[in-house]
């Protein structure tokens, strides 16, 4: 059974996808209209035995801008969501330093629900590069804020490849902040499981999932989103119509400008031995243009 905290934990982590949705909607465009990349990012948060804490608690919620060395990464918060939802496109290792050290110091992380989302997907663009890794080491752990290194230690945890592994018993010998030390604590007592094998009854599965896409453009993974959007008008409160909002929005959000999101949503909707499957992913793809009703039916291609 859900847990009370998960669905109230729920409400701000889907009107910040509506909000990520919304940016999604509006690409091309940065916040003064002029052109950029594409894109944005849902937030959400969790409660489960088998995941660490927040990864980057902060006492007070007080976040500091004493080091304004990425304050510039991005020119927008808005700008920072469109490099990120478009990660598994342009793969830009080398600007993940900056990306950490931008969000960390931007008000997107005074967004706690986003926080494990997020690392989730730095987490699965590092899994995809060990020079990326010491790259972010190197660049963060000697001179970033708690933030920065408690969410660098998270995403690098949730890496999870060999060289992650041995880069956190490296950090064990430099870290000397009460606040790192316990997340080193946490995590070594913590199981890891892989985001796509865990329980949407865990309200930032859903999210976590399309961070991950957001950086590998893993298919199954998108797959995995897909598997639960038609339960969007399940019951009130129940975990299978959070899950299913979160994963129709983020669809809602990719559909229009990601050829990948299409090719496989088109799969779904045509092959899917589920007919609610295929039925959501036809309406989503009417939605998105992508699909005409028949003559003198109201059943988008006849699902």
């Amino acid at each position: 059974m859900l847990r009370l905290l998960t669905m109230r934990t729920a409400l701000p982590i889907l009107r910040t996808a509506m909000l990520a949705l919304a940016c999604m909607a509006c690409v091309g465009c940065n916040d003064s209209g002029a052109p950029t990349a594409a894109s944005t990012q849902p937030a959400a948060q969790e409660d489960t035995e088998t995941a660490p804490a927040d990864p980057a608690p902060i006492e007070g919620n007080v976040i500091t801008r004493n080091l304004p060395r990425f304050n510039d990464a991005f020119e927008s918060d808005r700008a920072f969501l469109q490099w990120q939802t478009t990660f598994y496109q342009h793969k830009q290792f080398d600007r993940l330093p900056e990306a950490i050290g931008y969000y960390t110091s931007s008000d997107l992380y005074h967004d706690e629900t986003g926080r494990v989302p997020m690392a989730a997907f730095f987490g699965a663009a590092l899994a995809q590069s060990d020079a990326a890794i010491d790259d972010c080491y190197s660049e963060l752990m000697l001179e970033g804020r708690d933030s920065e290194l408690i969410t660098l230690g998270y995403s690098i945890w949730l890496a999870d490849t060999p060289h992650a592994r041995a880069t956190m018993v490296q950090a064990r010998e430099v870290w000397q902040s009460e606040k790192l030390i316990r997340l080193l604590r946490t995590i070594e007592r913590t199981k890891r499981q892989r985001t796509i094998d865990r329980n949407f009854e865990d309200s930032r599965v859903i999210y976590m999932l399309s961070s991950e896409f957001f950086a590998n453009g893993d298919e199954a993974t998108l797959r995995k989103i897909i598997s639960v959007a038609h339960m969007h008008n399940a019951p009130e409160d129940t975990w299978q119509r959070f899950a299913g909002q979160g994963a129709t929005i983020v669809l809602r959000g990719l559909l229009p400008n990601h050829p990948m999101v299409r090719r496989i949503v088109e799969d779904e909707a045509a092959n899917n031995p589920s007919t609610p499957v295929r039925t959501h992913m036809n309406i989503l793809l009417k939605e998105a243009g992508f699909l005409k009703e028949r003559p003198g039916t109201d059943d988008p291609a006849g699902s």
